[in-house]
């Protein structure tokens, strides 16, 4: 059984290995978005949608 501060604690350790990051929420993801590209180089999309 994974609780879920070890599920998370794994993801947050995976965020390196992506190459593309999506950000369909802007106001949730836009400021991690820039993050992960300043810190690890990743680049991302701001594709957000519409409800």
């Amino acid at each position: 059984m994974i609780r879920c501060s070890e599920r998370k604690s794994k993801e947050i350790h995976q965020l390196p290995e992506s190459d593309l990051d999506l950000v369909v929420y802007p106001e949730l993801g836009l400021g991690a978005a820039g993050f992960l590209q300043e810190i690890l180089g990743q680049n991302y999309i701001n594709a957000p949608i519409s409800l």
